[in-house]
């Protein structure tokens, strides 16, 4: 991991500014030490928050879709609307790492979606980095279960505005910081 750390940082010196996905507000003593460092060489620095969708309410454009870069949108809404008729509300796991990072030992994720599979709970696994390799027999036995789908680009907004998800899973705390900004309520137990 400390490769990884050391390369954005070699990125960073090299950028000729940067902006911030966070609420200045919310992490002010990060975003001036960033402002600090980078005004050292004259660069700038923006603060611009979370961007989300306008959307206000399922029926809108983020549920159909429309806001949505992601060629699963369909499949994904569909295994939700399946899940909602056959489980009902808030039984569903979304499960989602980031768009950078990955489980280091994923024997322990997949672990954890055998008790999944095993127990019948509905679940959709995000796995966007391009570190995510998955194995053959993984996508296999998680296509036979019927209660997992796996998507590549999951369509947050899409899942988190449908009633069937109950609980999100992942290794980023920003959903839980920026939260109350979003159109949707958070995923709680």
């Amino acid at each position: 991991m400390g490769a990884l750390w050391l390369s954005y940082y070699d990125a960073f010196e090299k950028s000729d500014g940067m902006l911030i996905m966070t609420p200045e507000a919310y992490e002010p003593a990060a975003v001036a030490a960033t402002k600090e460092w980078f005004a050292e060489s004259k660069r700038p620095v923006w603060a611009v928050g979370p961007l989300i969708s306008s959307v206000t309410t399922r029926n809108e454009g983020t549920m159909s879709g429309k806001d949505v870069r992601s060629e699963s949108v369909d499949t994904v809404t569909k295994f939700m609307d399946d899940t909602l008729a056959t489980h009902g509300e808030r039984t569903m796991i979304y499960i989602s790492f980031g768009s950078t990072f990955w489980p280091s030992n994923f024997e322990k994720a997949e672990a954890f979606i055998d008790v999944l599979i095993e127990k019948r709970i509905p679940f959709i696994f995000s796995h966007g980095p391009v570190v995510a390799q998955l194995t053959e027999a993984f996508k296999e036995k998680v296509e036979k279960s019927s209660v997992g789908l796996l998507s590549r680009s999951a369509p947050q907004q899409t899942i988190l505005l449908h009633p069937p998800p109950r609980y999100q899973a992942g290794s980023s705390p920003m959903p839980d910081t920026t939260a109350p900004s979003k159109p949707y309520p958070p995923v709680s137990p």
